[in-house]
């Protein structure tokens, strides 16, 4: 059997409902851009990371049902209840930056009120 990419239709969620906040804040380009300077300036290695299954790992405080896709067979009249925010969701980003925000301060880091996508140690 291969992979089945499940990818929610975000756009049938209603507001109020299936969610009440979705926004995830990103780092600014003027503060990457003086990070990237700093490290210039101190010879300092800069490392980059990319997680591909990060919205999986997000748990959802809302109850969303979502149709099975295409090629997974489930009983008829059945749904899919997420336990977890799935690409699509609208509030996937927003709960993929809370975890990774208590995560981050869980290890000893603060954010920075400047850039609330910047953690410092």
């Amino acid at each position: 059997m291969g992979w089945i990419i499940t990818v929610a239709q975000g756009f049938t969620q209603v507001e109020g409902l299936d969610y009440d906040q979705t926004f995830a804040p990103v780092i600014k380009l003027s503060t990457f851009r003086a990070i990237l300077a700093i490290a210039v300036q101190q010879n300092l290695a800069i490392h980059q990371m990319d997680v591909k299954a990060a919205y999986l790992n997000s748990k959802l405080k809302e109850e969303i049902y979502m149709e099975a896709p295409t090629g997974l067979e489930i009983p008829e009249g059945m749904v899919l209840w997420l336990n977890r925010a799935v690409y699509g969701t609208k509030q996937g980003g927003r709960v993929w930056y809370k975890d990774v925000c208590s995560t981050m301060v869980e290890m000893g880091y603060t954010r920075i009120e400047a850039d609330h996508a910047v953690f410092i140690w």
